[in-house]
This record gives structure tokens, sequence and C-alpha cells, in this order.
């Protein structure tokens, strides 16, 4: 089970305007378990709550690399 309280994304960066942006990168066998789906939704929230930028990195996602 993973610790809900505890989440440190891969790279935070400040954009030019001032948002941050998070990206939280996963290997490809790991981009649909428990883990991942819970960060996807913390991140999500936390941007759409925010005005920041939450991006889930993988090496091969929707066809694109990273």
């Amino acid at each position: 089970m993973w610790d809900s309280y505890k989440f440190y994304p891969d790279f935070i960066t400040k954009l030019k305007d001032g948002r941050l942006l998070v990206v939280e990168y996963k290997s490809g066998h790991l981009i649909t378990n428990d883990d991942t789906k819970e960060k996807v939704n913390i991140g999500n929230l936390w941007a759409s709550k925010s005005g920041n930028i939450f991006l889930l990195s993988s090496e091969n996602l929707d066809g694109k690399n990273v």
C-alpha cells in the first residue's frame, strides 16, 4: 500500500510565468500500477487547484517518447 501522505515528484521547476511544473516519471511497466494512479490523481488535483502544471512522463506514453 502506498503512503499517500508522501509524494516526492522527480522534477520541479519554476516557469518564466511563475507557475510550477511538476514532473513524475515512470517506466512503462509501472504506468498502470496503483502507486502511479494515485500520484496522477494527486498531481492533477494540485494542478487544477493551483493553476500550476503536473505532467506524468513515461518512456512510451500515448505513443510519445520522453
